[in-house]
Formats: C-alpha cells, structure tokens, sequence
C-alpha cells in the first residue's frame, strides 16, 4: 500500500493545500509509522472497527454482502472447471495422435485472454437466454480445466511404460489405500500446478471478470477501491486474498506429506 499514490490527495480530489493534506493524513492515521498503520488495520479488523474511507460503513458486513456475489461466480466457475475437464479429458483421447492439433488447443487457450474470451461466451449466453454467472464461470474455468486435463491425459503420442509407482506396486503387491497413496505422490507436481493455476484463477480472474458483468463482488469492490486509493478495503481484500492462498497450498501440502506417510508405512 505503500507504494499507491498517496490516499488524503485522492480524498481531496488534489485539489487541497498542504495543510489540509495533512489534516487529512493525521484524521486517517497514515501520517504513523508503517508499523503502527499494520497493527492498526489488525486490530480494527479483529474489533469490526475497519471502515473505509468513502463509505464510512463497517467493512465486516460490507464484506459479507460482497463475498456472497464473488461465492456464486466461484460456484459456477468451480462447476465449470469439473465439466469442462471431463470434456477436455474426452477430446484429448480422441485426438492425442495430431500433435499438431493438440498444440494448437493448448496454445489458443492459454494465450487468449480473459477479456476476450469472456465477451464473446457472454454474447453466446444472451442469446441462449443463459446467465451471466454461468457464462462468467465457464470463461474462468477454461484454462485451468485444459491444464488438469493435459496432466491427466497422456497427449505424447507415444507408448510409454507404467509409471515408476505403478511397476513398484506390483512388486511389492500394494492394494488399496498404500496404492492410492502412492498415485497421489506421482501426482502431486499436476496437482501444485493446478493449485497455481487456480490461485491466479480466483485472485485475478474472479476481479476481472466481476467488473466486466457488472457484479458487485468483492474482487470489483477491490478493483475500484485500488482506483480511489481506498486503503482499508485494499487491505482487508488482500488479508483474506492471501488466507485463502495460504488454505489452498496449505491442503496440498498436507495431501502431500500424507500420500507420503501412507507409503512409507506399507511399503
């Protein structure tokens, strides 16, 4: 937040003096020290007390409304993600043997950005009488579903040996969960990049594509409040930005040392 222009001159409309400049910064408490600033937003966070600058209302309830609109678009989105990489999976079996044409799906998809493939899906789903949310979600579950698909579906085009897990479970007769376990392990590099890839799915692509349909969710509520220099919200958007980051990898990490503690202890 440091590194924003500074709030009083954007509340003031730049058109104030220095001295009511600084009035400002002392009645907003950012004339403090960077630390003091931190524990400050922490413990209005924890008490309720975070308000922001323009709206004056607790930031708690605000974000509750606002998490309830950003929910839906990630329940259509996540619904997406699971159908479209069913479908992916699908097409890449059929056609794992054109190289070629495996390449060109992978590039168009990846290299295609939101902003474009989303109002052209929008455009398809008003005049299929589809909602927006559905058309938001399918839009943001295009990239990550191809990219679990291509980790789920061989698409070298050439026949290749069981994968080091599968030959030594049959050495050492594995069944069951010492054997799921073990698919987990040889898993788990896909498994991190989906997880990447889903992280930057929900922190940008939820923002981006609630502004383009006009939802007031919170990744806009961010979005516009970066534009008006609205440090409070930004930070109380960030703080919960960077919990749900933590949560996400923090689950494939535990996934991880337990798909590796069940092999140790049956192998």
């Amino acid at each position: 937040m440091q590194l924003l222009p500074d709030a009083s001159i954007a509340l003031s409309g730049g058109k104030a003096d220095l001295r009511n400049i600084d009035a400002l910064r002392t009645e907003l408490g950012i004339d403090k020290p960077l630390h003091e600033q931190f524990l400050t937003f922490w413990r209005q966070v924890f008490t309720g007390e975070l308000r922001g600058y323009y709206s004056k209302e607790p930031l708690r309830a605000v974000m509750v409304a606002k998490l309830s609109v950003s929910g839906q678009l990630l329940l259509t989105a996540t619904a997406s993600l699971i159908i479209l990489t069913m479908g992916w999976q699908l097409l890449l079996m059929r056609v794992r043997r054109l190289r070629w044409l495996v390449s060109l799906l992978i590039g168009v998809t990846s290299s295609v950005p939101l902003f474009i493939t989303l109002p052209i899906i929008l455009i398809l789903c008003r005049q299929s009488a589809i909602s927006p949310l559905i058309g938001g979600g399918l839009a943001l579950a295009l990239y990550p579903a191809l990219l679990l698909a291509t980790n789920l579906v061989d698409t070298s085009g050439h026949r290749v040996s069981p994968p080091p897990y599968v030959i030594l479970a049959r050495q050492c007769g594995l069944h069951g969960w010492p054997k799921i376990a073990m698919e987990l392990r040889a898993a788990n590099s896909g498994v991190q990049i989906l997880l990447n890839s889903m992280v930057f799915f929900i922190l940008i692509g939820l923002p981006v594509t609630e502004l383009m349909l006009g939802l007031p969710g919170a990744g806009r509520w961010m979005l516009e409040s970066i534009l008006r220099i609205d440090l409070p919200v930004i930070y109380l958007c960030a703080a919960l930005s960077a919990l749900l980051c933590t949560l996400i990898f923090f689950v494939g990490e535990i996934y991880t040392a337990w798909a590796g503690a069940m092999v140790e202890e049956h192998v």
